[in-house]
């Protein structure tokens, strides 16, 4: 749950600009540390943490919501 996601993120990245696929985590990391992302050896398993925690909840919502509506079951 995720891991194709941000696999797929940081390998479109690299390839349309070239950069290091880094920068995606340190910008995600940075919603909560701001500019000091890009400078803290951290940031970067900060990001990835971040982005397995907002997949996992958009998941946990997904189950709950397709329980409680059998039409999307159908």
């Amino acid at each position: 749950m995720g891991a194709l996601d941000i696999g797929a993120a940081l390998l479109r990245f690299y390839l349309e600009t070239g950069r290091s696929p880094k920068l995606v985590l340190q910008y995600i990391a940075s919603a909560l540390i701001g500019k000091k992302a890009y400078s803290q050896e951290g940031a970067i398993a900060l990001g990835l943490l971040i982005h397995f925690a907002i997949a996992y909840f958009f998941t946990l919502v997904f189950l709950v919501v397709y329980s409680k509506f059998p039409v999307l079951s159908k």
